[in-house]
C-alpha cells in the first residue's frame, strides 16, 4: 500500500464514511482497498528498522528532533496537532538526499517532494514517523522534561478540549504566540536576530531553554525565600 492510499483510507475512517467510500468502488478497487484493511490494520504499534534503513538510502530522514532546525521543528509541531497531517508531517522529516540542510521556501519544489513521498510504500514512511515520534516523545518528555512541554499541562489541555472548553484572552494569546515568545526570547527581543534564531539546531535549543529554565527555578526560589523573609520580620 502506498502512502497515497494510505491517506484515502484513513480521510474515509475518520470520517466514518469509509463502508460508502468501499461500496462506490469497483470490484477490483474494493477488493484490493479490502485486502489492505487486512493486511495492514490495525496500524503497527513499534517501527521497521528496516523500512528506516531502506528510505535512509534515498533521503535524508530527521528521526532525531535534536538535529532539526528550530524553524522546521515549529512546523512540525503545529502539524502533528492537525488531523490528517501525515502527508504534511513526512514531507518535513524526509528529506531529498541532495538538499545538505532543510529548506522549505521553494513551494513548487515541496509539492514534487510532497508527490513522491505519495508513491512510496505507505510502511516505510510510517516507521519513519513512528520512529520521530518515540524520538520526540524521550527528547521532551524524559531527557528535557519541562523545558518545552510539562507532561501535566497536556494532559490537562486534552481533558479541556474534551470538555469544550473555552479559552480565555490571556489563553488564547499564549497558544497562538506561544513559539514566537520562544524566538523573541531566544533573540534577547531583537527582531534582526530572528532568521538566525529559526536556523539554530534543536540541540542548540534544548541546552539554551534548558539553562533559562534552570535559572528561572532558582530565582524564582530565591524570591519565594525573600518574601518569607520579609513577612517573618514584619511579624516580629
Amino acid at each position: 500500500m502506498t502512502l497515497r492510499e494510505f491517506i484515502d483510507i484513513m480521510s474515509h475512517i475518520r470520517q466514518d464514511t469509509y463502508v460508502e467510500y468501499i461500496m462506490g468502488m469497483e470490484d477490483d478497487e474494493r477488493e484490493k482497498y479490502i485486502n489492505h484493511i487486512a493486511e495492514y490494520f490495525p496500524l503497527p504499534k513499534s517501527p521497521d528498522p528496516g523500512a528506516v534503513s531502506r528510505l535512509s538510502k534515498r533521503f535524508n530522514l530527521y528521526t532525531n528532533i535534536l538535529s532539526m532546525k528550530l524553524g522546521q521543528f515549529i512546523l512540525l509541531e503545529n502539524e502533528l496537532k492537525k488531523e490528517n497531517s501525515e502527508l504534511y508531517v513526512a514531507s518535513l522529516i524526509i528529506r531529498p538526499i541532495e538538499e545538505p540542510s532543510f529548506d522549505n521556501e521553494d513551494y513548487e519544489r515541496e509539492e514534487t517532494i510532497k508527490e513522491a513521498l505519495l508513491e512510496e510504500l505507505f510502511t516505510d514512511v510510517y516507521s519513519v514517523l513512528q520512529t520521530m515520534l518515540l524520538n520526540r516523545e524521550f527528547i521532551l518528555f524524559n531527557k528535557f522534561s519541562g523545558v518545552i512541554y510539562n507532561r501535566v499541562d497536556i494532559k490537562e489541555q486534552e481533558e479541556e478540549e474534551e470538555d469544550d472548553y473555552e479559552e480565555d484572552d490571556e489563553t488564547t494569546h499564549n497558544s497562538q504566540w506561544f513559539w514566537y515568545k520562544v524566538v523573541r526570547s531566544l533573540a534577547n527581543e531583537d527582531i534582526t536576530m530572528y532568521p538566525k534564531i529559526y536556523e539554530l539546531r534543536m540541540s542548540e535549543v534544548m541546552v539554551e531553554l534548558s539553562y533559562r529554565s534552570q535559572v528561572s527555578i532558582i530565582e524564582n526560589a530565591r524570591a519565594r525565600a525573600e518574601d518569607s523573609r520579609q513577612r517573618a520580620m514584619y511579624r516580629r
